[in-house]
């Protein structure tokens, strides 16, 4: 099993990466005629010959091709097609693959949602970066975005949009948490700022974007798999601003918040832009890396500042606390009041007399993923969901702590965050290069695991000793940076084997990287997107829901290239090779391109009025350009590449 670098790996095994003064070379695309790729030129035979062979000879040309190893992550997938499984087995191989694809989707959503963007939220709650006015998103992955209306009646200025994970059970949530008055016509509430943009647009945004950063990083670390990260960032944008922004439209015909709108498009045109600068030039160097980066924090400034005009030239501040609201969940899956443990009580459930329970108590409460008197009423289909995701749910609540600031003891659970300061190191190490630098023993006789253990297990003993079950320690916000650790971790582990099964699958199918990352990782990172938007559409937020299709896939572009690139670059050489050898990414590219284009113009010449002749216009373009895409990749159509 190989063990290069992936991800955050990268960080700590740049230096000596490569030789010095050798540009890395990333092959996006991947279909050039066998043995003669940029890559594999001049070293053997490529990968994708292995089919060509006969049966018999397919594991010794696995085993002996350099082109044929994994970077990273813990299985061999091509060992165990090719080896494992006799041929006649193959199809239960791909079977078998296929349902694994689909977990490791389920294992980064539950990550995401649950574990992930809660503690970056604690976190920049502790970096006084708190909501205006709270809302509570429990359970659901984050995506900021600006746009409601100026009329009576509707939500105002920035709204902190609830995005389920793929793939997702009901409804979004939103837990209001102050209100004031509406005007006198409109009668009912009125909610002001629900948030503040700057922590929308950051740490938000990072929490819904996580998975397909992760995955660009970890896709861009090998040159044989950049054309992943090239197909999932632009299939997902296509698939998003065409797909799910039609079926917004043909759900709920409403209008669109201008200035919101022109603005995101605007900055996700020039990223599509400079993203098509970039592989025209066939490199991108650290400025223009960077530049990615920088653009994205121009992006964050221009959203704060159109807030705060807006707000000025409307004569809003922020509004006083008003009266509480109860919580409305309109969730299938309800959100628990832990955040994260399904096993608490709900207030009706609570004994009238305070009493306290034991250290072994609280222990099997907070590890335990299901609530039985929801499970008892749910539908068959939701439990059957609920039994795959139970045993990633344990794991996570094993291994990664959650800090929630609106709770009142900041979901405190003494044992078993004692038992994090174990857990969650050990993951770290364990899953950071594929557990090379866990398993590395001190002076050859003690390994780092064991070290870890000693330390980590001293300290909880030292933190169970000197706290209580009842309240916190003051010192309690240091483990939700513990949390987004392990969290990032277990993203970052799961991208790696979603990349490296890819992979596989295309060597099987002698499909390219690129083909793949438009069609299984686009969808499979914008299917979560896709329902919560839609589902959001039918509850009567079509506005809002419009509105992150076009600003949440900004971060993913501009940080999943800029650092995915920047993690690659060595201090000898700044500059990363991009080789589109295959017309596909020109076709991909030009497609979002036309798509941005096509509402660019068309929504303004409608006054913002996007009924569903506009989501009819866009579902076919999708379907076009998903038939162009697929003709181009089987040959059946033949571009001349510049």
């Amino acid at each position: 099993m190989g063990q290069g670098t992936t991800g955050l790996a990268g960080v700590l095994s740049l230096a000596g990466a490569l030789p010095a003064g050798t540009p890395l070379l990333l092959d996006v695309g991947h279909t050039l005629p066998p043995g003669e790729d940029a890559l594999s030129h001049g070293r053997g035979l490529d990968c994708w010959e292995v089919r060509e062979h006969n049966s018999s000879e397919w594991c010794h040309f696995i085993r002996s091709n350099p082109d044929c190893h994994l970077d990273g992550g813990f299985l061999n997938y091509l060992d165990g097609v090719f080896c494992v499984f006799p041929p006649r087995l193959l199809p239960l191989a791909v079977t078998l693959y296929a349902l694994w694809l689909l977990y490791l989707f389920i294992i980064l959503g539950v990550t995401a949602e649950k574990f992930f963007c809660p503690n970056l939220s604690a976190i920049s709650t502790n970096l006084k970066l708190s909501h205006n006015v709270a809302v509570s998103l429990a359970n659901h992955r984050c995506l900021s975005q600006e746009g409601c209306g100026d009329r009576a009646g509707e939500v105002a200025v920035t709204a902190s949009l609830c995005v389920p994970s793929a793939p997702c059970q009901g409804k979004p949530v939103l837990r209001m948490k102050y209100a004031a008055p509406m005007s006198p016509r409109g009668g009912g509430h009125q909610v002001f700022s629900l948030t503040s943009p700057l922590h929308g647009v950051t740490f938000l945004a990072f929490g819904n974007g996580a998975p397909d950063v992760f995955s660009a990083v970890v896709a861009f670390s090998d040159p044989r798999t950049a054309g992943l990260a090239i197909g999932a960032i632009f299939g997902a944008g296509v698939f998003v601003t065409t797909v799910v922004a039609g079926g917004i439209a043909l759900v709920k015909p409403f209008t669109a918040a201008s200035r919101p709108f022109l603005r995101d498009v605007i900055f996700y045109m020039v990223a599509v832009f400079l993203t098509f600068v970039v592989l025209y030039l066939g490199r991108i160097r650290l400025g223009e890396a960077l530049g990615y980066l920088g653009l994205y924090v121009f992006y964050v400034l221009t959203v704060v500042l159109c807030t705060w005009i807006h707000r000025r030239q409307r004569g809003d501040g922020l509004a006083p606390p008003g009266p509480w609201e109860p919580e409305m969940p309109t969730d299938v899956e309800e959100p628990d009041p832990s955040g994260t443990n399904s096993g608490d009580y709900g207030e009706e459930y609570r004994p009238l007399l305070p009493s306290q329970e034991t250290s072994l108590r609280i222990l099997t409460t907070a590890l335990s993923p299901l609530d039985y008197r929801k499970w008892r009423r749910k539908p068959w289909y939701w439990r059957l969901f609920k039994a795959f995701k139970v045993p990633v749910e344990l794991l996570l609540l094993l291994t990664v702590p959650v800090v929630d600031p609106d709770k009142d003891d900041l979901n405190w659970r003494r044992p078993l965050n004692c038992l994090h300061i174990l857990t969650s190191p050990l993951l770290c190490i364990l899953t950071l290069k594929s557990g090379t630098y866990g398993l590395y023993q001190i002076q050859g006789i003690f390994p780092v695991w064991g070290l870890v253990t000693l330390v980590a297990s001293a300290l909880a003993l030292i933190i169970f000793i000197t706290t209580s079950n009842e309240e916190p320690p003051k010192y309690h916000c240091v483990f939700a940076f513990l949390g987004f650790l392990a969290s990032a971790m277990w993203i970052n582990a799961a991208a790696t084997e979603l990349v490296n099964i890819l992979r596989t699958l295309g060597i099987i199918f002698q499909l390219s990287n690129t083909v793949l990352g438009l069609t299984l990782l686009a969808w499979g990172n914008s299917i979560g997107d896709t329902f919560s938007d839609l589902t959001m559409a039918r509850q009567g937020y079509p506005r809002m829901a419009f509105s992150a299709c076009f600003g949440g896939i900004i971060f993913n572009i501009l940080v999943g290239v800029g650092l995915g690139c920047l993690l690659q670059m060595t201090s000898s050489q700044p500059l990363v090779k991009l080789e589109p050898d295959s017309p596909l990414v020109w076709v991909l590219a030009g497609a979002l391109g036309l798509s941005l284009v096509f509402s660019f113009v068309t929504v303004p010449a409608q006054c913002f009025q996007l009924g569903r002749a506009y989501g009819v216009c866009l579902l076919s373009y999708y379907l076009l350009f998903l038939c162009v895409a697929l003709l181009t990749e089987f040959r059946v159509i033949h571009f001349s590449t510049p």
